[in-house]
């Protein structure tokens, strides 16, 4: 009896991808147990025309980390996706602030963004000395190049995803920012995503083992461009490597 108990707990636990989470947020590939219970605060304004929303465990009283989720272009209020309503959850799940906005692909947006989540830290209940950011798609260009400049954000970590990161794509780019200092940054790569962005991450990965930089990357070979969506134990691995990846660099 004391073993079907256990074995009935151990199932609990683990929530069976898009089954339990009844907000759009089931799109994402990995489902944690109860993430669709956040709390949300929707559509701040931080710059005109542009809003943002942030996720935080409920019950949570102390100000936390946050990661910020920089989306693809491609349409209005992306931030409402369904796989970032759900960055946005499994963030919170994890015990972090989870902050996603809408943003027209400038590195205007992603400062704008950066800028009023450290002046309005307190009333959000986040920790402004601690913020990351996570980039998808053409997301990861103006995500990347704020976060790879000293003087931009004092920020802790960066994540980029099936994204373009070196000169191919312009001339200030990601991998000619990259060097020794600077921050730690983490590398999603989709097997099945197009020659001219699996070439420019790899590109940036060799640099940032010639240069000494701290730079990890997690491939998903049979992956297409948007993973993140795909239901497979691959895609999942990936999302709880970097939320893992994520805490670690966001603790004290």
């Amino acid at each position: 009896m004391k073993l079907l108990v256990a074995l009935a707990l151990a199932l609990s636990l683990v929530a069976p991808a898009g089954s339990t989470n009844p907000t759009p947020g089931k799109a994402i590939a990995l489902q944690l147990p109860g993430m669709h219970l956040a709390k949300v605060r929707r559509n701040l304004p931080y710059a005109p025309g542009q809003a943002m929303d942030v996720y935080r465990p409920r019950g949570a009283t102390r100000p936390l980390p946050a990661v910020l989720f920089v989306h693809g272009t491609g349409g209005p209020n992306l931030k409402d996706a369904g796989v970032y309503v759900g960055w946005g959850q499994l963030a919170a799940a994890s015990g972090l602030a989870g902050v996603t906005f809408n943003q027209d692909g400038l590195q205007t947006d992603v400062v704008a963004a950066i800028r009023y989540v450290r002046r309005n830290a307190q009333r959000l209940g986040i920790d402004g000395d601690r913020l990351c950011v996570a980039g998808f798609s053409n997301g990861v260009v103006p995500t990347m190049l704020v976060a790879l400049k000293e003087t931009a954000a004092r920020l802790r970590c960066a994540v980029a995803y099936y994204g373009p990161l070196d000169a191919y794509y312009e001339q200030s780019s990601p991998l000619a920012q990259l060097k020794r200092t600077s921050l730690p940054v983490l590398v999603a790569k989709a097997g099945r995503d197009t020659a001219a962005i699996n070439t420019s991450i790899e590109r940036f990965v060799a640099k940032g083992r010639r240069v000494g930089a701290s730079v990890q990357l997690l491939v998903h070979p049979q992956g297409g461009h948007g993973f993140d969506a795909e239901s497979s134990l691959r895609s999942r691995a990936i999302l709880r490597r970097t939320l893992e990846f994520l805490r670690t660099q966001l603790r004290s």
